[in-house]
């Protein structure tokens, strides 16, 4: 286990220095150094300085006292101030999750560090876009909002390994092709593409009433002119019958007066 958990480690320090660029102070570069610290903190931390000023990331056994609030807050409390960065096993409950919320801190599993996710296999290669590029990539080539592109979220681990965070659009580049992607919070559905559906549900209903009474306008034209084309037909079979009585009377007539000169 200890030799596992080392590994992650390791692979902790790749993520650090290599992807996020931190500038490491402190670090367990020896399993023995790494092991001793795991028994008597509970926990391997790596110590570095970003552009924002201080920060330590933090490596949990599977079983550590670090998951249960008192402990939780109380090691927070003497790193407030700190970017904290906890590597759990499984994610914490719900109550650890509270305490969180009043620091600076990020929750990521052993998962991610299994190994060097961006090199993994069907891993490809993911980049944080600068503003303006973005802002070319929407005016210029897709003429659409950011909001319109399909979505990543940020815990996805090749978001936490290049550091990508909410609102950031990434490019990923595959053999075949280069593709975009807006990244939005963890845990929360695309809640921008649900808001551009219930907004075209809105402009459906709004559209059908009008519908409606086109119809019902148009329907009345309709039936007015098939009454008068049926009235206009009674008409014509009237005239028509009409005739036909006056033709066979005639014709009745021309009979009689036929005979009356034969007698």
């Amino acid at each position: 286990m200890a030799e596992l958990l080392y590994k992650y480690y390791q692979n902790l320090l790749i993520f650090a220095k290599q992807y996020r660029k931190f500038k490491v102070e402190k670090e367990y570069s020896d399993i023995n150094d790494f092991i001793k610290s795991m028994r008597s903190n509970e926990y391997a931390d790596i110590v570095f300085t970003d552009n924002s000023g201080k920060g330590i990331i933090m490596l949990f056994p599977e079983s550590s006292k670090y998951t249960h609030t008192q402990y939780v807050r109380k090691l927070l409390e003497s790193l407030k101030g700190n970017k904290i960065y906890m590597v759990y096993k499984e994610m914490v409950n719900s109550h650890v999750l509270k305490v969180i919320k009043n620091y600076n801190v990020k929750i990521y599993l052993h998962n991610n560090f299994k190994m060097e996710i961006p090199k993994g296999p069907n891993c490809y290669y993911h980049r944080i876009m600068k503003e303006a590029e973005v802002n070319e990539l929407i005016n210029d080539y897709l003429h659409c909002k950011t909001t319109n592109l399909p979505k990543i979220y940020d815990n996805d681990p090749q978001c936490i390994w290049i550091g990508a965070e909410e609102g950031d659009v990434l490019e990923i580049i595959t053999p075949f092709s280069i593709n975009y992607r807006l990244v939005i919070p963890s845990g929360i559905k695309n809640l921008v593409t649900e808001e551009i559906v219930t907004e075209v549900k809105k402009v459906d209903e709004a559209e059908e009433p009008e519908e409606l009474e086109m119809k019902d306008e148009i329907e009345p034209e309709i039936s007015s002119e098939s009454s008068e084309s049926s009235e206009s037909e009674n008409e014509e079979i009237k005239v028509k019958k009409v005739k036909g009585e006056g033709e066979e009377k005639k014709r009745n007539e021309r009979k009689k007066r036929n005979e009356s000169k034969k007698g």
